[in-house]
Order: structure tokens, then C-alpha cells, then sequence
């Protein structure tokens, strides 16, 4: 049930950014790409790291299907776990195998970037900046 739940809360996030941006005065709001960052919970899922691709693969037919974008780029975040636990390497991947079998998917190296000190699920804020630069550098890239 977590997994459509966070389904259903990207689509109402990205419904809303919409909506807001149709109130400021724009009259036609372009999606041109989505930046994707997730896995890691997976990567500890004993369950889903065999299945994983095909949970990536599905998430990014289904967001093209809801907003009406069957070419919708995707960027991908590679994960990064602390301490490389089990699942981290597989899903690495998956990951992989998924962006080398759609050509409007690109993956996003994160294994120079730092963690924070106190909490080793996310980055610092110079690892996060930079990894937003890559996700718009790529991003980019799949939409010219």
C-alpha cells in the first residue's frame, strides 16, 4: 500500500505545481522531464530487490500514462545506501538495466557525493546541490 501511496502523492504533487502555475497566468505548463531519486528502501526489502526493475519500469510507464506523455524523459538517481548494505548493489542494477532499455531514461552517478554527518539515508547540502545540477544537466540532454 506504500508504493501507491507514494504513486498517487507524485501525481497530486505534480498536479498541483500545475494548477499553481495556471493561476500565476500560464496558460500551458510543460512537464520536460522527471527526476527520480528512490530504491534505497528497496535495496532492504528482501521482496522487492528481484523484482525492482520491473517496479522501476512499471512507475515510469505509469506516470507517462497519467500525464499523458508517452516520451516523458526520466532521470534517475543511481542509489546510494549507508555502508552498502545488501540489496544496494543489485538494485544498482536494475536500475541500469531499466535506463538501457528506454532510450528517453538516463541515470545520474551519486556514488562521489557525501552524506550527511548525522544520517546516513541522505545527502549533505553540497552533495545535494550537485546531484540537483546532474538531474538538470541530464535532463537536459533527453529533452534536446
Amino acid at each position: 500500500a506504500n508504493c501507491a501511496l507514494g504513486f498517487w502523492n507524485t501525481l497530486k504533487t505534480i498536479r498541483r505545481a500545475v494548477a499553481k502555475a495556471k493561476q500565476a497566468g500560464y496558460e500551458q505548463v510543460n512537464i520536460l522531464a522527471m527526476c527520480w531519486m528512490q530504491g534505497e528502501n528497496d535495496a532492504t526489502t528482501p521482496a522487492s530487490v528481484p523484482v525492482y526493475d520491473k517496479l522501476l519500469a512499471n512507475f515510469i510507464a505509469d506516470i507517462r500514462f497519467y500525464l499523458e506523455d508517452d516520451d516523458l524523459p526520466f532521470v534517475i538517481g543511481q542509489i546510494k545506501t549507508p555502508d552498502d548494505v545488501a540489496g544496494q548493489a543489485e538494485i544498482i542494477e536494475m536500475q541500469k538495466k531499466v535506463v538501457a532499455a528506454d532510450s528517453r531514461c538516463t541515470l545520474v552517478d551519486t556514488s562521489d557525493l557525501t552524506m550527511k554527518h548525522d544520517d546516513g539515508w541522505h545527502y549533505d547540502y553540497q552533495s545535494m546541490l550537485t546531484l540537483g545540477r546532474r538531474f538538470a544537466e541530464a535532463a537536459q540532454a533527453l529533452t534536446k
